[in-house]
């Protein structure tokens, strides 16, 4: 070195304006870490040649060395312009932009420098770093760690070597290098966001937020720095709602308001009923959880009514890309679009309703719709919280995702789709379920797929709890990170601190999805996440017959794996504290039993719910994008709480013209085999309904036809939405004939007088009693003067017989669920809700115990009514019902 530094200056006696040799000097200075002394040298070599390209490269090398980050990208720039096609002048941007957080751009830079050539091993290792491509990435590293080994440890290069770290998933590495580099460099944004997401994997968010922060400082015209900041909110459990909006709404006051929009939609044809342009704006349509959940939407969507256009971010393609691809009207690779250039697109492509699919995940636009390019704009299952900007029109949710008493806060205006906003379309290649593995090891195996940042200091207290409770139970985690046994250390560091020897862990890292999903039989029991619930993780768990225990809490992201439960009829399952949460997971991993029923029909379970019934979804939300414009053709906004139609469910409605708007409808919710024709014309409901809604505008029919699915789910179903729709609630067979014209108000005045009606019920309850209207399961008749209301028998006209039970009017203890009612207001209040595991039996019997429990008034009403059917007592699925409930009980 010293002879290289010798010869340079002698060649600089002999000619002083030998631009060649300051600039090698300055790169002599530059090795040697004297910045101020190499920068006077390049200056020097530009101002004899400013056309020196070698001069001008080292210049933003320096540059960066010094922290101007915005001063090296100026000069990157300008150097571009002098040699447009030279690779290593937009390599050298492209690490200018990458380590200034502007990771997209620096993408677009490295695939110029390979345009000018191909063979550019700086332009390759930086995008296999940035693409996370990991057969590249170990060449990445030791070509880094060579020019290191070369040229001496630049902040670039050691920034460099971290962020390529990072993305191959030695976050110990990673974290070492970047402590190496704010030594050295306190500003530099690049260490800073590598060591923020290294502290993200450790569950450490607070920290997290504050090396990001300390980046915004540096660059605060960077919304997507921001992004990670209200993204990392949602982590921590001790911030109350308003403060994780806040944050949100930062975003807002801070990128969004500052941007002209360019809502001028003039010319837009405003026909209510014409075909819809829908863009989707992601960088994740890939094998991804949004690339998952969005294929059977763009396989099922109707093209008669909607032309569909992917814009994508995506920085590599693969099956699921081209899957998604191949179901679309227009597919634009939009990238290395800036924000501008992106909303020109998709006004020039007259998008009518725009959907946000990315929040504030990695590669999002929300600048882009900050700028407002489409008349109608919602966000959608890329995120889980208010995105906070007033420019998104509509947060497409569900009503158990988001109840109707959440606190969790919009900018947005939350609409609904009946069930789930989430549509799983199960892997072609997932295995098939198998058996729980307690059945060959003799104890049970607690298990988490989450990812590791969701494993926040009360999560690993209460999953300590849990297997304390559980001695004979072990727990496996498994997560992208754990092929570190450096991070598996410290995450078995953070269990014995509670008293969790390491030999109770088995700790799993990445691997294939087909390996994830064929590692879910290594599982008894899911343990959930909290405040951060599973999402896609849930699901697939869910599919491979693994039952979940979840903290069911106040927001969308502490919701989704109860709202998938109450999908699945396993609501019981969810918990609404902590300590319930720990206790449940160790009661339910004593009832083994029920852990091996589970496995076995959890599958089933969801493929015939909500969840996996592509054509209902895909309608349901096609209405919902046809509402939203219909809306704006009429310069409105949809109503918070607006509820897509549901189209297993006809929803068959009357209203008089004069019928008062304080009248609250009484609606019959009724679930047949029948399809919506047979039921009218040949059920004894049917047939009834057709008649009476002549006379009574206050009627409302809510059918489930061609029904498959048990009572409970579907009464529950009813409840749900019936928080947005107040009604008396009827819930009746459909071989009940109604033949009283003054029912509903006889009906009502009944409601008066308790909280659930019946029309004929038991005044007492003993232990084990099977019915109402039976003492054992020999089906002996309890003592009529038990008994109150009555009923009639049999088809025809009138009917066969009558049963005259008692007086009615009485207070009960057990009702028959031929026919229930209670008023909406009051079982939603109350919690009161029918209980899954008794789908078809003993369901109305666990409704009266419920009520009862809760303190709610039971009792008959004199109501004409004809059942054309007697009940299926005595069957096998009756008596196992009669088992699960004696067994609830405790009798």
């Amino acid at each position: 070195m010293e002879e290289a530094r010798g010869a340079y200056k002698k060649a600089l006696d002999l000619d002083g304006d030998y631009a060649a040799a300051w600039n090698n000097l300055g790169e002599w200075w530059l090795v040697k870490g004297a910045f101020s002394e190499a920068l006077d040298k390049f200056e020097r070599a530009l101002k004899i040649e400013p056309d020196l390209l070698q001069a001008l490269n080292n210049r933003v090398a320096l540059l960066y060395e010094l922290g101007n980050f915005k001063d090296a990208e100026a000069a990157a720039r300008a150097a571009i312009k002098q040699y447009p096609k030279q690779a290593e002048l937009h390599v050298n941007l492209g690490n200018v932009l990458l380590h200034s957080g502007k990771s997209r751009a620096a993408v677009a830079c490295f695939r110029e420098a390979l345009a000018c050539d191909p063979k550019s091993p700086e332009a390759q290792w930086g995008l296999a770093t940035l693409l996370g491509e990991t057969q590249r990435l170990g060449e990445t590293i030791h070509h880094i760690e060579h020019e290191i080994a070369v040229k001496g440890e630049s902040a670039q290069r050691l920034a460099s070597l971290a962020f390529a770290h990072q993305a191959n998933g030695d976050l110990k590495a990673a974290e070492t290098l970047c402590r190496k580099v704010l030594a050295m460099q306190p500003n530099n944004i690049a260490a800073l966001l590598s060591l923020a997401a290294c502290m993200n994997a450790k569950s450490d968010h607070r920290a997290a937020i504050s090396l990001s922060e300390q980046a915004l400082l540096e660059n605060p015209d960077m919304p997507g720095i921001f992004s990670n900041i209200a993204f990392n909110t949602t982590y921590l459990p001790d911030l109350t709602p308003a403060e994780v909006f806040d944050y949100h709404r930062e975003w807002s006051r801070r990128y969004e308001e500052t941007v002209a929009n360019r809502s001028t939609f003039a010319l837009r044809q405003r026909d209510p009923n014409r075909q819809l342009r829908v863009g989707y704006v992601s960088g994740d349509l890939e094998k991804h959880p949004v690339g998952f959940l969005l294929q059977d939407v763009l396989r099922h969507h109707d093209h008669s009514r909607v032309r569909v256009y992917c814009y994508s971010m995506n920085r590599k393609a693969d099956e699921v890309t081209e899957a998604l691809r191949s179901n679309v009207d227009e597919w634009v690779d939009a990238l290395l679009m800036n924000d501008d250039e992106l909303a020109d697109r998709i006004q020039e492509d007259e998008i009518d309703i725009l959907v946000d699919l990315s929040g504030h995940t990695a590669y999002n636009r929300l600048p882009v719709f900050a700028r407002k390019p489409a008349p109608v704009q919602a966000t959608w299952i890329g995120y889980f919280h208010s995105t906070g900007l007033t420019s998104i029109d509509y947060f497409i949710t569900d009503p158990y995702t988001t109840p109707a008493d959440t606190i969790q806060l919009f900018s947005e205006i939350p609409v609904f789709l009946p069930h789930t906003r989430f549509l799983f379309c199960p892997p072609a290649y997932a295995p098939e379920v198998a058996p729980s593995p307690l059945l060959a090891n003799g104890r049970v195996c607690f298990g988490s797929f989450n990812r590791l940042e969701k494993l926040v200091d009360p999560v690993i207290a209460a999953w300590a709890s849990i297997l304390k409770g559980a001695p004979d139970s072990i727990l496996l985690i498994k997560a992208g990170g754990l092929e570190s046994d450096a991070a598996c250390a410290e995450l078995r560091d953070r269990f014995a601190q509670h008293g969790i020897p390491a030999e109770r862990l088995e700790l799993r890292g990445r691997s294939s999805h087909y390996s994830m999903l064929v590692e879910c039989a290594d599982i008894d029991i899911a343990l959930d996440t909290f405040p951060f619930n599973g999402g896609m993780t849930s699901l697939e768990l869910l599919w491979m017959g693994v039952p979940i225990v979840t903290l069911a809490g106040d927001s969308i992201v502490a919701r989704q794996t109860s709202a998938a439960l109450q999908n699945i009829g396993l609501q019981e399952l969810a918990f609404q504290n902590v300590q319930a949460y720990i206790d449940g997971a160790i009661a339910f991993a004593k009832d083994r039993e029920r852990i091996v029923r589970l496995r076995g029909e959890i599958r089933t379970r969801m493929v015939g719910s909500p969840l996996c019934k592509p054509e209902q979804f895909v309608a349901d939300l096609e209405g919902l994008y046809r509402r939203m414009w219909q809306a704006w053709c009429e310069d409105k906004t949809l109503e918070s709480g607006f509820v897509a139609k549901d189209r297993t469910t006809e929803h068959i409605v009357y209203h008089a013209e004069s019928i008062a708007v304080d009248v609250k409808p009484i609606r019959l919710v009724c679930a047949s085999r029948a399809s919506r024709e047979r039921f009218l014309s040949t059920t004894a409901l049917g047939r009834s309904y057709t008649l009476l809604k002549k006379y009574l505008p206050e009627l409302e029919l809510y059918l489930y036809p061609e029904n498959s699915r048990g009572l409970s789910t579907v009464y529950n179903e009813s409840i749900e939405a019936a928080r947005h729709k107040p009604a008396t609630l009827v819930f009746v067979h459909d071989d009940v004939g109604l033949l009283d014209f003054h029912w509903p108000a006889r009906l009502l005045e009944g409601l008066k007088k308790f909280d659930v009606v019946g029309v004929v019920g038991n005044k007492r309850r003993i232990p084990r009693q099977p019915a109402w209207v039976f003492l054992d399961d020999k089906f002996t008749l309890d003592s009529r003067s038990n008994f109150s209301g009555v009923v009639g028998h049999g088809k025809g006209s009138p009917c066969a017989y009558v049963d005259h039970y008692g007086a009615p009017g009485q207070e009960c203890r057990l009702l028959d669920g031929l026919l229930l009612a209670a008023d909406s207001a009051i079982l939603v209040e109350s919690g009161l809700r029918f209980d899954p595991n008794f789908q078809f039996h003993f369901y109305d019997m666990d409704f009266c115990r419920q009520a009862e429990l809760k303190g709610l008034r039971m009792g008959t009403a004199p109501i004409s009514i004809v059942h054309e059917s007697l009940g299926a007592f005595g069957t096998e699925a009756w008596k196992d019902a009669y088992a699960r409930y004696l067994e609830k009980y405790r009798e």
